[in-house]
């Protein structure tokens, strides 16, 4: 029975939930350090052969990525909407600063 597999993905999905804790909380700064460290773990779990674990681990394993897919789609719609919030206020800036520059050239 090899459950490292399993536990691997139990953990990636504390590591998204913590993320999706952070994004509602909007703690960009701490959530982009720990972005990082669930990115590099996602990434492992890229090269892992599933075809060996047991019908039950396989099951499991199946369940957990399943609901990780669920929670990465929400914790995208959260980044989302923050690169919204960003590009509204970088378009409201370019506009000030535009009207900054005809104000001082007149």
């Amino acid at each position: 029975m090899d459950n490292a597999v399993v536990v691997q993905l139990e953990e990636l999905l504390t590591r998204n939930h913590t993320l999706f804790e952070l994004a509602e909380q909007e703690a960009w700064d701490v959530f982009a350090d720990e972005v990082e460290a669930y990115s590099a773990r996602l990434k492992t779990m890229v090269d892992v052969d599933f075809t060996h674990l047991e019908s039950t681990e396989r099951e499991m394993a199946a369940q957990l990525l399943e609901t990780l897919l669920i929670q990465d789609a929400r914790l995208r719609q959260c980044i989302q909407a923050r690169l919204n919030t960003l590009s509204g206020e970088m378009s409201s800036l370019r506009k000030n600063r535009r009207s900054a520059h005809a104000y001082t050239a007149v």
